[in-house]
């Protein structure tokens, strides 16, 4: 029997059942996510998030708690836990609503100054979490024993692999990309392999960077786990995203100035590699929040990648 997905309903009961509220006025879902279920709850001018996950999600939801009480007091900008729901049959966990939007949706209103500020915010950020000291190993994981790799090397090896299987799986683009790419990789994977396990937030990009009204930093959301390794592997992932939003790179370009890490070969690899793997999720569901695939679309992200790569050649 399939199991059954996270609703608004359920996100209606677990924020009575956690917050105590009598009522629920309105339950909107976020279109963002791709791995939980999240959810904004009203009642009457008390607002929360409601991140519910399957009960196999369990375990990833409880590791991003323990994640969070490690980062808030280094000060990162994360929203406060409301209620820790994690052993309920649909597991969830209650924060506050950050005030405010993402990043990419927020961008093309916000002038130099304060995208510099952001920027500046996001470099600190980074930088105190790096104070958490290097893992053993490389990768995505909630705790440093965790990194599942032997070197940077091979978690960008993996990345680009994904792409390729999701690219043929797909069929709505020419897997030798990927082929022209590994060349690429071929050629930097010993300054690959040479990168410290360094922790850092590998998802603050145009998603997850809350600005507010204001056009300030307002937090960061959807902080699971960390990635240990190349800390510019985050800006190269938001240099993508910002062209896929025909958005200039300015704020990435402000983001890797005030970081002081380098400028280089391997962090211009980053961005067709993330590109690619944009290319490979194109049109697939995750969650119900993949958008439809339009060919004028494939094409514009197509033709950015070969752009990108071509920087590189």
């Amino acid at each position: 029997m399939a199991e059954s997905l996270p609703t608004p309903s359920d996100a209606a009961e677990a924020a009575r059942e956690a917050l105590g509220w009598t009522r629920v006025d309105e339950v909107r879902r976020f279109t963002t996510g791709l791995a939980f279920f999240v959810f904004e709850v009203r009642s009457g001018a008390e607002i929360a998030v409601i991140r519910l996950g399957v009960p196999a999600q369990r375990e990833v939801l409880r590791h991003g708690l323990a994640l969070w009480e490690r980062l808030r007091p280094l000060g990162i900008p994360l929203p406060r836990l409301l209620a820790d729901g994690t052993g309920r049959p649909l597991p969830y966990v209650a924060m506050e609503r950050l005030a405010g939007r993402d990043l990419g949706e927020a961008i093309s209103g916000l002038d130099s100054d304060p995208l510099r500020r952001i920027a500046r915010d996001i470099a600190e950020a980074q930088s105190r979490t790096a104070t958490l000291g290097p893992a053993p190993g490389y990768g995505y994981a909630p705790r440093p024993e965790l990194a599942p790799h032997a070197n940077w090397a091979e978690v960008v090896q993996a990345n680009l692999e994904r792409s390729h299987r999701r690219l043929i799986a797909h069929g709505l683009f020419d897997p030798r990309h990927a082929e022209r790419l590994r060349r690429q990789f071929d050629r930097l994977a010993p300054a690959l392999a040479a990168q410290a396990a360094t922790p850092f937030l590998h998802d603050t990009t145009t998603k997850n960077v809350i600005v507010s009204p204001e056009g300030t930093l307002s937090g960061i959301v959807d902080v699971d786990d960390l990635c240990f390794g190349d800390p510019r592997y985050a800006i190269g992932l938001t240099r993508a995203a910002l062209l896929s939003l025909e958005q200039p790179t300015d704020y990435a370009d402000a983001w890797l100035a005030q970081s002081g890490l380098a400028d280089d070969t391997v962090l211009a690899f980053y961005t067709p590699l993330f590109l690619l793997d944009f290319m490979s999720e194109h049109g697939a569901g995750f969650n119900g929040n993949q958008a439809p695939s339009q060919p004028g679309e494939r094409a514009r992200l197509e033709a950015i990648f070969v752009s990108a790569l071509r920087r590189l050649e």
